[in-house]
């Protein structure tokens, strides 16, 4: 095996500390010519001045000022033939892992694709060209971003989840100008998402969610799949560990008090599930996220 291809079946982790905080930021000034390399976490690039090849296993790009792109987990990627002057903001995250609070962003056009990286054709990523006059706020943003994430004060981590979010808003309003008006199943879901998001720690039958949408349960599951990319009732699961994640880094709850309070009946079974989406027995997260 070549040193390339070892490099191309290695997964990328030494940027992001998923137990201590699953957003992390960079500038990369200058970037630099990179092999070929894939991560296990999604990254949001923002390039601010130069230029480069960005090349893909399906296309190749030029990157120039103003270029805003996300890469999902497992793609494959290299830069070649970056000028001296390349610089690249990269935002680094785990978007199942961020205590992000819905509410209505799932109704904005391309929040899937954007953000969450779904529904996207193979070999695809998200891309959008910002004009001259959108560059510096959002450039400014992503620095304000960066040194609040690497600031050591109480609250940074609080403080730097508000302006991903803030950044995050801005960047999805320019990213859904181009998304197509036709992706009306996001509305046609709107109440049941809204539902499941206020009462994700309660029994919810499937039943339920069709009499709230006014539609057949094949519909449902349909156009609901298309909306978040998954089902009703794993959007639900989603929900409950990621409000777990939150009560396990901020209180003193016990593991069972806290699978009672999300929904979780069998503390057995809240254990599974937490480590199937987060990669560690609820226990276990929170050593490493207090150590």
């Amino acid at each position: 095996m070549s040193d390339t291809d070892d490099i191309r079946n290695k997964y990328i982790r030494s940027y992001l500390d998923t137990e201590k905080f699953p957003l992390s930021t960079q500038q990369v000034y200058p970037q630099k010519n990179t092999p070929w390399h894939q991560h296990d976490f999604i990254e949001l690039c923002i390039a601010s001045s130069g230029s480069g090849l960005h090349q893909t296993d399906h296309e190749e790009k030029i990157i120039r000022r103003g270029d805003v792109y996300v890469i999902p987990r497992g793609m494959f990627h290299q830069y070649s033939q970056c000028s001296e002057d390349f610089d690249i903001i990269n935002i680094l995250y785990v978007p199942e892992l961020i205590p992000m609070p819905l509410l209505d962003a799932t109704y904005i056009p391309g929040y899937e694709k954007f953000y969450l990286c779904r529904n996207l054709q193979p070999g695809e990523f998200p891309f959008m060209h910002l004009e001259e006059k959108d560059i510096a706020p959002v450039v400014e943003m992503a620095a304000e971003l960066i040194r609040e994430s690497h600031a050591a004060h109480p609250g940074h981590i609080f403080n730097s989840l508000g302006l991903f979010m803030h950044m995050l808003g801005k960047l999805l309003s320019l990213f859904s100008v181009n998304a197509p008006e036709t992706e009306n199943y996001y509305l046609s879901t709107a109440d049941v998402v809204s539902y499941l998001n206020t009462h994700y720690d309660k029994k919810i039958s499937i039943a339920k969610l069709c009499s709230i949408a006014g539609m057949s349960k094949a519909a449902l599951m349909q156009n609901f799949h298309k909306a978040t990319g998954t089902t009703p009732l794993q959007y639900q699961l989603q929900l409950k560990i990621a409000e777990a994640v939150i009560l396990l880094r901020s209180t003193s709850k016990s593991i069972s008090e806290i699978a009672m309070e999300t929904g979780f009946s069998d503390t057995n079974y809240f254990g599974r599930q937490f480590k199937r989406i987060t990669g560690s027995p609820p226990g276990s997260y929170r050593k490493l996220f207090f150590r």
